[in-house]
């Protein structure tokens, strides 16, 4: 009988520590709704502080209000968006939307690998700010 209840918590702790590291990981997800990273913290950190943080460092905003919000569905995604990773200029960056318009959107980053003039390292710097789905 002892035994059963061993086993009982020992299954409970399981279920409760998977538990736990799925709403981890869906708060350190990219495709989270506020992402959470060092940056998010910090400012969190300094909000509960009572210190002033200037307007536009993305506390807590959501995609899609106020200025980009990285990272960023990449399908959503501005020319001017686009341009904030490294290597993208303002034509490579028509080029990325030309071909997620002409596809109706990517579901995986290495898709602009298609893209003439887009590499590994490119696309390295993509993912750094943007995600597919």
């Amino acid at each position: 009988m002892k035994e059963d209840k061993v086993v009982y918590a020992m299954a409970l702790l399981a279920v409760l520590s998977v538990a736990g590291l799925l709403l981890f990981e869906l708060a350190l997800s990219p495709k989270a709704r506020y992402p959470l990273t060092v940056t998010r913290v910090q400012q969190v950190q300094q909000v509960l502080r009572g210190e002033e943080v200037q307007q536009g460092e993305g506390v807590l905003v959501p995609y899609g209000e106020g200025e980009a919000s990285f990272p960023m569905n990449i399908n959503q995604a501005t020319a001017e968006d686009l341009m904030e990773a490294d290597r993208i200029g303002e034509k490579r960056a028509q080029d990325i939307l030309d071909f997620i318009a002409a596809r109706g959107g990517i579901s995986d980053m290495d898709e602009l690998l298609e893209i003439e003039g887009i590499g590994e390292a490119t696309l390295a710097g993509l993912k750094e700010l943007f995600y597919a789905e």
